[in-house]
């Protein structure tokens, strides 16, 4: 089902997903430098990354039921330059709540503005908001796209995402175990993964290995679990392949000097995954995003925080 809908202020959602929300313990907070690359060789730098992490309590719909939950917000923002010539700009923001302690995602929201011109290749625009709602057992769906003014409700394959929405606490702890390299699990078979592709569930790969991984913020390298993320139709790997590298946010915490950080990693799960660097990969090149700081907040909102750095 598709409308226009131009006169609907979708860009609020956000905002209405914390305002259900509200927090019990300090925030994580993981600053990011995302960076153009070519080779391996980071060119320029063309947006800052937030990740905020908190427990708290979700309210149900528009009752006064509230139910124990974790808030995850990213926020991705590039130098706003004024000359309008920018090759790569990304202003994006997603928040997702995760029930507690079994991580179903109850919902998310994002809102993303985005212009990416690779080396050789013509220029994308995309501007639309994005929801999720799972809270009901099954998923409710809703893409507006702000170029065009249309509303999609329809997302083939979205059976797939609503099976994946409760199967979050399964994925950080094969992920945990793989960093562990627990006897009886072969990392080296590729899981099976779902993301929305422009419009269309794909189904994913995700194949782990342990590596060593150069983390500035802790001053040398540190083992850090590499998952690399294909599609399973390979035709468009070169576009939409990604990979990441984590540790378990204990194992990052006990490596710095921040009690505050080491007081909340004790009493988060312990499969609790942080991630340290990223690569999404481009027609030419790549995005890549590597942690620069992580500390701990007492407000959820990232609109102009400082966090407690160690």
């Amino acid at each position: 089902m598709a409308g226009s809908v131009h006169a609907a202020d979708d860009t609020t959602v956000v905002d209405e997903v914390t305002s259900h929300f509200q927090p019990c313990k300090p925030a994580v907070v993981m600053t990011y430098d995302v960076t153009y690359a070519l080779l391996h060789i980071r060119l320029k730098r063309v947006a800052g990354a937030t990740i905020s992490a908190t427990e708290g309590a979700w309210r149900n719909g528009n009752s006064n039921s509230w139910r124990p939950a974790c808030l995850i917000d990213f926020d991705v923002a590039s130098p706003r330059s004024g000359d309008g010539v920018d090759s790569i700009s990304l202003f994006k923001r997603t928040v997702s709540v995760l029930s507690l302690p079994d991580l179903r995602i109850i919902t998310y929201a994002k809102v993303n503005d985005e212009f990416i011109k690779p080396l050789f290749r013509q220029g994308r625009r995309m501007r639309y908001v994005e929801t999720y709602n799972f809270e009901s057992g099954t998923v409710t769906y809703r893409h507006h796209d702000l170029v065009s003014g249309l509303v999609e409700t329809n997302l083939p394959g979205i059976a797939g995402l609503a099976k994946q929405s409760t199967e979050l606490a399964d994925v950080l702890q094969t992920l945990y175990a793989a960093y562990r390299q627990e006897p009886g699990m072969e990392y080296s078979v590729a899981n099976r993964i779902h993301f929305n592709v422009g419009g269309v569930v794909k189904t994913f790969g995700l194949k782990l290995e342990k590596s060593r991984l150069s983390v500035p913020i802790l001053c040398g390298k540190c083992d850090a679990l590499h998952a690399d993320i294909q599609p399973e139709d390979d035709r468009d790997a070169r576009n939409e392949s990604f990979s990441m590298w984590c540790m378990p946010f204990r194992d990052f915490a006990g490596k710095t000097r921040d009690p505050e950080l080491k007081k909340l990693a004790a009493t988060s799960l312990h499969y609790s995954m942080l991630p340290l660097a990223g690569e999404y990969s481009l027609f030419l090149g790549a995005i890549e995003c590597t942690l620069t700081n992580v500390g701990t907040c007492s407000s959820r909102s990232l609109s102009g925080i400082e966090a407690r750095m160690p």
